[in-house]
């Protein structure tokens, strides 16, 4: 777990939830505090064990972005620009989906978008088509994006850590694997280069 963080204060991780495995904790003071949230989806959580990818949560990948405290302002901005649709269902999607304090960011700086561009082109290149874990998260590796253009992933020589975008936004995260997909923690919002 040592490219994980925090769930809820985006620590290092060295716990994870015994109960469902899915999030993870820099010590017990942070899960305990973040356990009333957490205690409504764990006891309800279903996994099935998938031949690729290990354990997979049953939850969509909306409902889980919805029930995680830290992706509820990336929810909420889907569904405000009608982009549920792109993560719900069949088709598998891999998605970079950027912590509240990211979102509080963006949405108070207006320098982090220079080109204005609509936030609904902005949502969408988070979005990538098809599953993408931690080890396809290779350097040079360009992913197409729901917004048209492809988003780069590299690498940060002097942490190792995986950034993707731009501005180079850090993966805290990787591979939280739902039933139709992969997200990944962001620390930032991702925003496409060139013109609308």
């Amino acid at each position: 777990m040592d490219k994980h963080r925090c769930n809820c204060c985006g620590q290092p991780a060295t716990k994870e939830c015994s109960g469902c495995g899915l999030e993870v904790y820099c010590g017990v003071e942070c899960q305990k505090e973040a356990w009333p949230a957490h205690s409504d989806i764990c006891d309800k959580e279903v996994q099935t064990v998938d031949a690729r990818f290990g354990r997979r949560s049953q939850r969509s990948i909306p409902t889980y972005l919805e029930s995680t405290r830290e992706f509820r302002p990336f929810y909420d901005a889907l569904e405000r620009n009608g982009l549920l649709p792109l993560v719900t269902g069949r088709t598998k999607v891999t998605v970079f989906a950027p912590t509240k304090a990211a979102m509080s960011n963006f949405k108070n700086n207006e320098s982090l978008n220079p080109l204005d561009r609509p936030l609904e082109s902005i949502l969408k290149y988070h979005i990538v088509p098809g599953e993408y874990t931690k080890k396809d998260l290779r350097e040079g590796t360009q992913l197409p994006t729901e917004e048209g253009s492809d988003v780069p992933v590299s690498y940060n020589a002097k942490t190792g850590a995986i950034m993707v975008g731009y501005g180079g936004a850090e993966v805290t995260r990787t591979d939280i694997k739902v039933k139709n997909g992969i997200i990944h923690r962001i620390d930032q919002v991702l925003v496409p280069r060139g013109t609308t």
